[in-house]
This record gives structure tokens, C-alpha cells and sequence, in this order.
């Protein structure tokens, strides 16, 4: 049976781009299995020394756990790492569509908060895809496969040439293609981090910007209210222009733990052209029903507030306007300039 160091093989698992995969446990008769990577091509042991330097430094309860490993130095020829086995897979083989829309961006959060924890140390993943993120038993995400990773606070040292392609092609980042981009930023993480959110809730890929073309597009009439809040994230990862991104991952773990909890607590989407239930029945549907400038003229001790309502005054000289429950008649009364970056839409 063959061993490496203090690790007896067990088998082979799915065999990567850069390294052989085998299931091992310990040589002492441990009963715990972990996985072992060995790497392929000798050419390329210090970008595999610079993965096994991100796994040593990232210690988050969402990156794979690495518990060994071994390099030239080390006094062996043969190069490898061991990290825990996740024994459910990855992300590619599960179903995800059995599960709830905040069950899939809890999950999701996972990814999310391991990036954020990267991009804290300076690190950039660059390889973001379903088959690198990994399903522990008790149901816990693990990001691994840190190959391609690049540590800004060494950029002068980058392992990667600027012809050389970085990450999968469907989850990759525009200006990495071919390599080209010499100055990558934590943006190219946050497209991928949006492709995977996309992964998450259809359970399929989606080609470059396009999530909102008809081909690809979740908004389909009668669909669950919560994915308008999904599309506004979506909205600020999947963008060609980096500069139109979340800025790294903890701004994107920010807004999706806001859209989270909107959900939760059956937040309405800002817009007018989405069937919004009434938070009173739970059956009726709000329909616009006033929509009016400020008006003047009202007596001035009736005017000292710019949130008293029913036209008491003139709402701090700003348009107001009401929608109504069309079943129980509950009334909503609104300031739309108060909104998060204007974000009420299609208010005629």
C-alpha cells in the first residue's frame, strides 16, 4: 500500500489539474480519514508552497482545514498537503433544489464570509467554483483549491505570468482572461462570488452578465419575492466593469446578510411592478393608490413634523405616496426619496 510521510493511502478521489487526490489516514491506526494532495508538475512547487502558506494562514470554520504537509525543504523530494476530507463532496454533486431560498443563501454565506476572511489577509482566491466548494457531514461548507490564490501584499512575486488564463472559465472574472489583468483586485473575487450566488439558487451556470436575460433570467411572474433582493446582489457582483462591483467580499457579506435578513422578515422589494402581499392579510396585494407633491399652504403649526400623514402637512416639502391592501385595505405610507439609493422602482 503506498504512504507518504506519516500517511497510508486508502484510495484514489477525483484527480485535479495540478495534483493527484487520495483518501488517507494515519500510519499510528487512526480511524479518521483526510485527503492528501500531491502535486503533478515539479515546475510548479512554489505556486503549490504559496497554497499551502494560504491554508497554514486562513484558519475560518468555512476553508478546509489543513493538518500537514510536506515540501522539497522538508528533507522529501515528493510534494503534498493534507487537509480534513469532506466527505459529502463538493457543491457540483449536490441538489440543491430541494432547499429553501434562505437555506441556499445561508449556505451561501459560507462561501461568502471564507472569502471575506481571505480578503482580509490580502489573499485572492481567483478559482471560485461549484467543484471548489466542499460538503462536510454535517452539512458545513469548506472552500478549497487554493492553487491559483495570490497574495496582494506580494504582488512583486506573483507566481502567475500574464499570459497564463486564471480560474474556471464560466466563473472567472473578464479581466483575467488570458491572464491579462496585472493589477487583480478582490473585485475579480466578488463576479465569482455572484456566478456562485446564481449557482446557488437555480442550480445552474449562467453565461458572463447575462442573469437577467430572458434565457437565464429567475424573475418570472409568480416568482418567490425574496429573488428581486437576490437580483440586487447579483446586480453589483456580475458587472463587466470591476469599478461597478462590491469592492472585496465583507462588502458583499454586508449586503447579503441585509438581504437575508429582509427576508426573514418579509421585507418588501422597492418596487411597484412587484406584487407586494399585504403585511397585515398575508392574501391582499398593495396597489398605489396616492402619489402627490408636498402641498403648501397648511398652517405652520401643523407643519412641524415632516412625518405626520393623511396631508397635514407637506411631508418636509418631498413627494409622498400610499399604497393600499386591496383585500383588507391596510395602508402603507411611504417618502420615496428616504429610500437606500433610490431604489423604488417603477413609481408612476
Amino acid at each position: 500500500m503506498e504512504s507518504f510521510g506519516r500517511w497510508r493511502v486508502e484510495g484514489s478521489l477525483d484527480e485535479g489539474g495540478q495534483g493527484w487526490t487520495y483518501l488517507v489516514r494515519p500510519k499510528d491506526g487512526g480511524t479518521e480519514t483526510f485527503a492528501l494532495k500531491r502535486l503533478k508538475n515539479p515546475k510548479r512547487v512554489e505556486r503549490f508552497r504559496q497554497e499551502i502558506q494560504a491554508l497554514v494562514t486562513l484558519s475560518h470554520p468555512n476553508i478546509v482545514r489543513i493538518v500537514d504537509h510536506s515540501l522539497p525543504d522538508a528533507g522529501s523530494s515528493v510534494c503534498y498537503y493534507v487537509t480534513e476530507f469532506c466527505s459529502k463532496g463538493d457543491l457540483s454533486k449536490a441538489d440543491l433544489q430541494q432547499i429553501t431560498l434562505l437555506r441556499k443563501l445561508r449556505l451561501f454565506r459560507q462561501v461568502c464570509a471564507a472569502v471575506a476572511a481571505a480578503h482580509a489577509k490580502r489573499l485572492l482566491h481567483r478559482d471560485l467554483k461549484p467543484a471548489n466548494i466542499l460538503m462536510r457531514e454535517d452539512g458545513s461548507l469548506a472552500v478549497a483549491d487554493f492553487g491559483l490564490c495570490l497574495d496582494l501584499s506580494q504582488i512583486e512575486h506573483r507566481m502567475t505570468g500574464t499570459t497564463e488564463p486564471i480560474g474556471p472559465r464560466l466563473y472567472m472574472a473578464p479581466e483575467l482572461e488570458g491572464g491579462r489583468d496585472e493589477d487583480p483586485q478582490p473585485t475579480c473575487d466578488s463576479y465569482s462570488l455572484g456566478k456562485l450566488l446564481y449557482y446557488f439558487v437555480a442550480g445552474r451556470h449562467v453565461v458572463r452578465e447575462y442573469h437577467r436575460q430572458p434565457e437565464y433570467s429567475l424573475l418570472t411572474p409568480g416568482c418567490e419575492e425574496g429573488l428581486h433582493f437576490v437580483y440586487e446582489l447579483l446586480d453589483r457582483s456580475v458587472r463587466e466593469d470591476p469599478s461597478q462591483r462590491f469592492q472585496d467580499a465583507q462588502e458583499f457579506l454586508m449586503e447579503l446578510d441585509n438581504v437575508i435578513d429582509g427576508i426573514e422578515r418579509s421585507a418588501h422589494v422597492l418596487d411597484l411592478s412587484v406584487k407586494q402581499r399585504c403585511t397585515y392579510c398575508r392574501s391582499g396585494t398593495y396597489q398605489l393608490q396616492l402619489l402627490t407633491g408636498p402641498t403648501y399652504g397648511s398652517p405652520v403649526s401643523q407643519r412641524t413634523s415632516a412625518y405626520k400623514f393623511w396631508g397635514l402637512n407637506d411631508m418636509g416639502n418631498r413627494d409622498w405616496m400610499g399604497l393600499v391592501c386591496d383585500t383588507c385595505g391596510n395602508v402603507q405610507m411611504f417618502r420615496p426619496d428616504l429610500a437606500p439609493r433610490n431604489q423604488w422602482k417603477n413609481v408612476k
